[in-house]
C-alpha cells in the first residue's frame, strides 16, 4: 500500500516527526565555515573511503596525539582518511601538530588533513570536519584517545549487513596520569587496569537518561550530516555528542558489535573537559538536551519497545507475585504481627524516604490495608472462640 504523506494532518505523530527533522537545526549558530558550500563543492569525492576519522585537538598533548595517529596506522583496515581538527590553537600549538605530522611515515600522512577552526564551542569543529569529510561513515576522537588495531575492521564488517544504522562497539575506560622524569620529560602512565565500563549494547532507556556512548565507540553514517543536515550544537560547551546521538540514534538506529575495540583514557592531573567546566555548566548543558528530548517525536525500533515491555513486565509480574503471596497467607490464616510489621514498614520507608526498592519488594496501599485487615480478623475469631 503506497502512503501519502499528505494525508496526515499537522497534529499526527508523522507529520511532528517529519516537522521536527526539518526545524532540527534552527537552534545552532554558525560564524564561521558555510558547511553546505564545502559539501557542494567536494561531491565528487564523497564516499570515496569506509571512515573518515575526526580527530579534535588543541595542540597541548603532543605525546597522545602521537599514540592516537599511532593506533590508526596499525589498523588492519585501511580504508580511511584523518581530518585533524586543531580547534582554537596558538601559533606555537600549531607548530607542536606539525611537528607529530612530519614524524608519520610518507604514505600515512598523505591520509591525514590539517583542517584549523577558530571559532565556535566543542561542536564546531566537529561539524568543519564533517562537511570535509569523505567517507561513507564517520568516526570521533580526541587526540588522547586509543583504538585497536581491529577498530575499523569490527566497524566495516558490520556496515556490510547493516547499511545507513549507527555502528556500536564496545570499549573499556583506563585512568591515566602524566609524570616528569628525571630530565624534565614528560611520561604518561597508565594507573590501572582497563575496566569494561563501556561494554554493553545500546540501551534506549538507559541512553535517554545518561550517555553510555563515547564518541570513539560509534561510527555515524555521513548522509545524517551530509544530506539530512544533522549538525552538532555549536551553542553547548560539553556533552554536544550526547546531544547529537539522541537526536540521530532514534532516525538512523543503532546496531552493535559486543567487541572491545578502544579504550577511553580518564585523566587523573591533565587539563580536560571534566576539569575546565564546573559541575553546574555540565548540568544546565544536560537540562538543555532533556527539554529537547522532551519535545521531540521519536521512533523506537523493536529493540527499544521490547525494552519497555520488559521494564512494564517486570514490575507487573513483582506486584503479581506480592499479592499472590499476600493471598496464600490469607487462605491459610497464617498471617503474623511479624507480617503486618514488615509491610508497614514496607509501605512507610518507600514513601517518606522515597528510597528505590526492586519490583517485588514494592508495598502498595491496598495490599497494606489487606493484610492488616485479615490480621485483625484472625485476632477477633480467636477472642470470640475464647
Amino acid at each position: 500500500m503506497e502512503i501519502n504523506i499528505k494525508t496526515f494532518g499537522p497534529s499526527t505523530n508523522l507529520e511532528m516527526l517529519l516537522k521536527g527533522l526539518s526545524e532540527s537545526q534552527k537552534f545552532l549558530v554558525n560564524d564561521g565555515l558555510d558547511y553546505k558550500k564545502i559539501i557542494d563543492e567536494d561531491r565528487f569525492n564523497k564516499n570515496s573511503v569506509f571512515l573518515s576519522v575526526l580527530i579534535r585537538t588543541q595542540g597541548k598533548r603532543r605525546e597522545t596525539l602521537k599514540e592516537t595517529l599511532l593506533s590508526l596506522y596499525a589498523q588492519t583496515n585501511q580504508d580511511f582518511e584523518i581530518i585533524l581538527l586543531a580547534h582554537k590553537v596558538e601559533k606555537e600549538c600549531i607548530r607542536e601538530i606539525e611537528e607529530v605530522l612530519a614524524l608519520q611515515p610518507a604514505k600515512f600522512r598523505e591520509k591525514i588533513r590539517l583542517i584549523r577552526v577558530s571559532y565556535g564551542e566543542r561542536g564546531a569543529p566537529l561539524n568543519a570536519g564533517w562537511a570535509y569529510a569523505r567517507g561513507r561513515y564517520v568516526s570521533i576522537l580526541d587526540d588522547d584517545d586509543v583504538v585497536f588495531a581491529h577498530w575499523i575492521e569490527e566497524f566495516s564488517a558490520l556496515a556490510n549487513t547493516n547499511m545507513g544504522r549507527i555502528l556500536h562497539a564496545y570499549s573499556v575506560t583506563q585512568l591515566w596520569s602524566r609524570m616528569s622524569n628525571a630530565c624534565s620529560s614528560q611520561i604518561l602512565r597508565a594507573c590501572g587496569a582497563p575496566k569494561p565500563f563501556y561494554c554493553s549494547n545500546f540501551s534506549w532507556l538507559s541512553q535517554l537518561q545518561s550517555n553510555s556512548c563515547p564518541t570513539l565507540s560509534l561510527a555515524f553514517p555521513s548522509y545524517l550530516f551530509q544530506v539530512y543536515g544533522f549538525r552538532f550544537d555549536e551553542m553547548l560547551t560539553t556533552v554536544e555528542d550526547y546531544d547529537f546521538l539522541q537526536r540521530t540514534a532514534h532516525i538512523a538506529g543503532v546496531v552493535d558489535a559486543p567487541v572491545i575495540t578502544s579504550i577511553y583514557r580518564k585523566w587523573e592531573n591533565v587539563e580536560n573537559s571534566s576539569t575546565l567546566h564546573p559541575i553546574d555548566v555540565w548540568n544546565k548543558n544536560l537540562l538543555k538536551i532533556y527539554e529537547r528530548t522532551r519535545t521531540t517525536s521519536w521512533v523506537l525500533p523493536p529493540e527499544g519497545i521490547s525494552e519497555i515491555l520488559t521494564l512494564l513486565s517486570d514490575r507487573r509480574i513483582g506486584r503479581v507475585l506480592r499479592i499472590k503471596d499476600f493471598e496464600r497467607k490469607i487462605k491459610q490464616r497464617k498471617v503474623s504481627w511479624k507480617d503486618v510489621k514488615k509491610h508497614i514498614f514496607g509501605y512507610f520507608y518507600s514513601r517518606i524516604f522515597k528510597k528505590k526498592q526492586k519490583a517485588e519488594d514494592v508495598v502498595h496501599a491496598f495490599m497494606l490495608n489487606l493484610i492488616i485487615r485479615e490480621y485483625f480478623r484472625q485476632k477477633l475469631r480467636k477472642f470470640c472462640k475464647n
